[in-house]
């Protein structure tokens, strides 16, 4: 029982480091484009409780987990407003691609400090092995790896309202532009990142690049 609750605890700090450091990415680079929407809500924060919203956070991962079988959850979007930026086109893709991009950072920054404390085989081990082997040390660093590379690649998609729909809107033209962000494009979007989660097509994709 005991370790049961300490593994949850440990993927969950995991997982909120990568995710609470994504969301801080996006509204420290808008602030540095000049955008302080975000600072003004106090976004620009550690405090995990800041980035959680309800639907995204709470009933999102509810309702995939009843309906398709498996938990997707989110942050609550960090506020930004376009009309501060020099370039409203290029400042949204750099604000979008703050998250991934730290997440990347992550990735690296753990896997590094694995290869440090471990040599390739025992890694490769420790891949195989259950969680009920690997140390609390362990556990944090590969799930802290595994959820930071997830998270980047599922937020680069170019399917609204996912960060790399906004990377694609940069290079877009006008109308199409315009239509990326449009109320029914964004729900279309949603609904199509989830028939192919209960499809299963992200997840192969996922597990195709971890292999």
């Amino acid at each position: 029982m005991f370790t049961s609750i300490l593994t949850f605890a440990v993927m969950l700090a995991a997982f909120l480091l990568a995710f609470v450091l994504h969301e801080l990415a996006h509204g420290w680079v808008a602030y540095k484009l000049g955008d302080l929407t975000a600072r003004e809500q106090g976004r620009l924060t550690l405090n995990p409780f800041k980035h959680v919203g309800l639907v995204p956070s709470l009933v999102l991962p509810v309702l995939t987990y009843l309906l398709l079988g498996f938990v997707l959850a989110a942050g609550k979007a960090v506020p930004v407003n376009s009309l501060n930026f020099k370039s409203a086109r290029w400042g949204m893709a750099l604000v979008a691609v703050a998250g991934p991009l730290m997440n990347v950072v992550l990735a690296v920054f753990f896997l590094v400090v694995l290869v440090c404390l471990h040599t390739p085989q025992e890694i490769w081990d420790l891949a195989g092995s259950g969680l009920s082997s690997w140390s609390t040390l362990q556990l944090f660093l590969i799930a802290s790896y595994l959820y930071n590379v997830i998270l980047a690649l599922f937020n680069l998609l170019p399917i609204p309202p996912l960060d790399g729909s906004h990377i694609l809107a940069a290079v877009l033209p006008g109308k199409l532009r315009r239509l990326m962000y449009t109320r029914g494009f964004q729900i279309g979007g949603f609904v199509l990142i989830l028939v192919c989660l209960y499809l299963g097509w992200f997840q192969s994709l996922i597990g195709f690049i971890f292999t």
